[in-house]
């Protein structure tokens, strides 16, 4: 078996081993996980093959210039097309309720009726049509900016690191697209390691410190936790009023994908959100904003 299809196997039992741990996570786990699939396809496809040219400028990075302001992804109309053809495959999948929204979306990007450059942008004229702009709620736009966003800079952050590649780097923001991260994963002893639910870029931190704002904690730093689920928390900067999912992980548990990882505690985002926090970057999946407040 090809290693591609040993990982996609091993992403399916994941799945299927969280939704029976945790059956609150169906829903989601439903939704997301052709897009996890579509994404991991592309990864293994490559379509940035002259990203690895970039040349990494360690002095830039030293100075807390993230890697996309000086080398920004480029991607061409028919690779975007492409791209958006096949995410809009795997949302109607996923998100069968939106299935007319996403229709209307695919014949005004089929018409050429949508740039490229506004929609990633989400300029609020993307969608010129005021008949479609009823058609499609912003609400949809965003989901499918934020993935098709998500699978560009994923795949560009892989092929620019495409060998092993040192950085230099001691922020909180990531190096590579500059967002705040979605989790802090433990490996044994040591810093944790931050994870950019963005780009897919990982890199150490300080323990006990904030990311957004770099509060140190003096005293032990404040974690919560579910009981019996010590080694899943909730990190929670009292300075910005933020909070980071945290988990440890161990050797013995292999290649888990991080996205589904964080998925995995999205009962401690709706636990945090409800006490008035926020987390330290919203993703595609924990933004309870408008939930919490019509719940």
């Amino acid at each position: 078996m090809e290693i591609s299809q040993q990982y996609m196997t091993q992403l399916n039992d994941t799945i299927t081993q969280l939704m029976q741990k945790w059956p609150h996570l169906q829903p989601i786990l439903h939704a997301f996980a052709p897009f996890l699939y579509l994404k991991h396809r592309l990864l293994k496809e490559k379509l940035f093959q002259t990203a690895s040219q970039i040349k990494i400028h360690t002095a830039s990075l030293n100075q807390g210039t993230p890697l996309i302001q000086e080398n920004p992804p480029q991607i061409s109309e028919e690779v975007f097309n492409e791209l958006a053809r096949l995410l809009l495959t795997a949302m109607k999948e996923g998100f069968p309720s939106i299935s007319n929204e996403l229709d209307s979306l695919a014949n005004e990007l089929t018409a050429g009726r949508m740039k490229m450059g506004d929609l990633l942008s989400l300029q609020s004229n993307a969608v010129s049509n005021p008949a479609v702009k009823n058609a499609i709620g912003i609400q949809v736009l965003q989901l499918f900016t934020a993935m098709l966003q998500n699978l560009i800079l994923t795949q560009w952050r892989a092929e620019v690191f495409a060998t092993p590649t040192a950085l230099n780097w001691s922020r909180g923001t990531c190096p590579v697209c500059g967002n705040l991260p979605v989790l802090s994963v433990s490996r044994g002893k040591g810093r944790p390691w931050l994870y950019c639910g963005t780009c897919g870029q990982e890199w150490q931190f300080p323990w006990a410190k904030c990311p957004a704002c770099g509060q140190e904690q003096h005293s032990e730093a404040p974690y919560f936790f579910i009981e019996g689920e010590k080694d899943e928390k909730a990190f929670v900067c009292r300075n910005c009023n933020r909070y980071l999912l945290s988990v440890r992980r161990y050797e013995d548990e292999g290649n888990l994908n991080l996205d589904l990882l964080a998925m995995s505690l999205i009962h401690l985002d709706i636990l945090m959100q409800q006490q008035g926090l926020l987390p330290m970057n919203f993703c595609l999946w924990n933004d309870f904003r408008g939930a919490l407040k019509s719940a």
